[in-house]
């Protein structure tokens, strides 16, 4: 394979990505590929119900061999989570994804463990920077400045989240340490003057979130937002939708240069193979998500030289100072990294989180 460019993402594009499995030629032409799957995973797909169970076996040809250790998974569909809850407290499944709350009523149940570490989930607000006000960094930046970030993430995630820049807290090296964030407290005073240096002492214009109720946390994220900058007279109007309807929005925003439809969404970048994907497509002048129409001549340069290095100390320096501009120039409002939570059983062993929010360790587990 020749590139165009040195690339050292691709191996983890090719290893981590959804879109990037190696099947046989014409399968997808011969096979609903959504209920019908074939790959090199420890586990095949034995079959699929819709809104009731996934039924997994062993792979015996897995190249990871001794790797699975399970014969099979049996994995209900289970999306009322006191339903999940009875489950587990009952020994009926030995597995289960939690919310915040779900865990704090599993406090004390005996023999239950509960993990908890940031996920590569990076709630955000889009902001379409073409727009008056909002295309001027100092207004953009007052407003972050007056929104406190541990009230965002106690009201959107009950509190199971971390501060983050636009590389989500957790991934290793390459993200920002979140002690070091800026807008952890709020700052009116601070908000008030960049908006006076910008022209708007008083604040005085509108502005429109869309968010969808398909993800609570973000019309939760969004409402702290908006009450916010009510104090420094800015008004915002939240507006919810349908989870296809905002798609299609935020499609029809990325489809015109970030130049119609809503001002600001909210939403999340999950995991990326590398930290070149939560940076360049968003914010490279001619990236191909880059949807708010954000430029910055200076940091084009820098962001090619980030993606097309090998040198991982020289490449971590680079997302450092990309990062740390970014926050400054806020095309993105960057709030936290989820905490990835969930519960197992005294008989599950050897099961391990990933910070990708994928259960790829169930390779290693095994029931006592």
């Amino acid at each position: 394979m020749r590139l165009d460019a040195p690339y050292p993402d691709l191996l983890g594009a090719f290893a981590a990505m959804r879109a990037s499995a190696i099947i046989p030629k014409g399968l997808a032409e011969q096979e609903n590929l959504k209920i019908k799957a074939v790959g090199t995973g420890p586990f095949r797909l034995v079959e699929y119900v819709p809104q009731d169970h996934i039924t997994y076996a062993r792979n015996p040809d897995y190249w990871g061999r001794p790797l699975p250790y399970l014969d099979g998974m049996l994995f209900k569909v289970l999306p009322e989570e006191n339903a999940r809850l009875a489950a587990l407290r009952a020994g009926q499944v030995q597995y289960a994804a939690l919310s915040a709350q779900g865990a704090a009523q599993l406090q004390g149940a005996a023999g239950i463990t509960i993990m908890r570490s940031p996920n590569a989930w990076v709630a955000l607000h889009y902001i379409n920077v073409s727009k008056k006000p909002l295309d001027d960094a100092r207004v953009r930046r007052a407003m972050r400045m007056a929104v406190d970030t541990s009230e965002v993430i106690q009201k959107a995630v009950y509190g199971a989240g971390v501060p983050s820049g636009p590389i989500p807290t957790g991934y290793g090296a390459w993200a920002l340490d979140p002690r070091s964030l800026p807008y952890q407290k709020a700052d009116l005073d601070g908000a008030r003057k960049l908006l006076a240096e910008a022209g708007y002492p008083n604040g005085g214009f509108k502005v429109e979130i869309k968010c969808s109720p398909q993800y609570p946390e973000f019309v939760a994220s969004s409402l702290v937002v908006q009450q916010a900058l009510r104090k420094l007279g800015i008004d915002v109007q939240v507006v919810q939708m349908e989870w296809g309807a905002f798609v299609q929005a935020h499609n029809q925003e990325l489809a015109t240069g970030g130049r119609e439809g809503g001002e600001i969404f909210a939403s999340a970048n999950t995991f990326r193979p590398g930290p070149d994907g939560y940076i360049y497509p968003y914010f490279f002048s001619e990236g191909k998500l880059n949807d708010g129409g954000y430029r910055n001549p200076k940091l084009d340069p820098l962001m090619v030289q980030a993606r097309s290095i090998s040198n991982r100390d020289q490449r971590r320096s680079l997302y450092v100072q990309i990062q740390r501009t970014l926050l400054e120039d806020c095309p993105n409002w960057w709030w936290y990294a989820k905490l990835n939570i969930e519960a197992m059983s005294p008989r599950l062993q050897g099961y391990a989180q990933s910070f990708t929010g994928r259960r790829i360790f169930l390779k290693r587990a095994w029931l006592a």
